[in-house]
């Protein structure tokens, strides 16, 4: 059976308005996180005594930017994804999480720090309520074809959020010294490793097809 018009409709402004759309919001939190780190930079190039922690979230930044684009861009193109009021929602949420990447991109600069982990808090808690939200609905529903983000993207989340508010909270390490840097960066670098691991597996049969 061939598409209905509505089916055919829905088709054309995911691809023509909704995945552009989406992919524009991407471009701009990399272009923010970019040029934050250029002011970074050129801030301290002269400084002889040049603090290598004040890449640490940069590198985070980054590593959390691309594991939101890949994952939402096969999450928002998978062929499962075709009833419009998930679409639709899943498209609303994704929209809200890189207009949060962009403001998150614009303080990875020295002297505004102290904003990055609360807004990055936000993003894992976010992301950890929809996706946990959604496997909830799919067992509600008792529909196994529905295509539904992997629990353990929550699991992840979730260990990345406990350890930022571990550092913000807990009395004794504190997130701006050496050590607080180290875990940070060592738990987010293991975060991106098992949703890249977490990702493949999800979408096997799409990475199969196009090797």
């Amino acid at each position: 059976m061939g598409e209905s018009p509505q089916e055919k409709t829905l088709s054309s402004m995911r691809k023509d308005t909704f995945l552009p759309l989406l992919v524009g919001f991407a471009i701009a939190s990399f272009v923010t996180g970019v040029e934050s780190f250029r002011v970074l930079v050129a801030g301290n190039y002269h400084n002889q005594d040049f603090d290598f922690n004040l890449l640490i979230f940069p590198i985070i930044f980054y590593m959390t930017n691309m594991r939101f684009v890949i994952g939402n861009l096969l999450h928002i193109t998978a062929s499962e994804q075709n009833e419009g009021h998930s679409w639709a929602s899943s498209w609303t949420v994704m929209i809200v999480q890189h207009t949060i990447l962009v403001v998150l991109g614009l303080f990875i600069y020295q002297g505004s720090e102290f904003f990055f982990l609360p807004i990055l808090l936000i993003l894992l808690v976010f992301d950890i309520i929809w996706v946990a939200s959604m496997n909830i609905y799919k067992k509600i529903r008792h529909n196994e074809s529905d295509w539904t983000p992997s629990i353990g993207w929550v699991v992840i989340n979730s260990i990345s959020t406990g350890v930022i508010l571990f550092l913000m909270y807990n009395p004794w390490v504190k997130p701006f010294s050496d050590f607080g840097y180290m875990i940070l960066l060592s738990t987010f670098t293991v975060a991106a490793v098992a949703d890249f691991v977490l990702t493949v597996k999800r979408h096997k049969k799409l990475f199969s097809k196009n090797s």
